[in-house]
């Protein structure tokens, strides 16, 4: 996992980042649900990315994990998805 910095929210800045990082049909995205709501979802999509929405707190955790740190999103959809998906 690495970090791309902030992004703006924005199509044209959306669209850059995706054309950085190859071909959308190629890319796996998640994100953390939040209050931008589904916004960043539709501009990937229509970019051609699949692109799911997570919510940390419905990822199931090991047993006597009480509390996921910082950033454990990708990791914690991968865990759930599997690698290489």
């Amino acid at each position: 996992m690495r970090s791309l910095g902030t992004i703006p929210n924005r199509p044209e800045s959306m669209g850059r980042l995706i054309r950085k990082l190859g071909k959308p049909e190629q890319l796996r995205v998640c994100y953390e649900a939040g209050p931008t709501g589904y916004v960043l979802y539709w501009q990937l999509s229509e970019l051609g990315v699949r692109c799911e929405v997570v919510a940390p707190t419905l990822i199931p955790v090991k047993a006597g994990i009480g509390s996921r740190p910082t950033g454990a999103t990708p990791r914690s959809w991968r865990a759930v998805t599997g690698p290489g998906t």
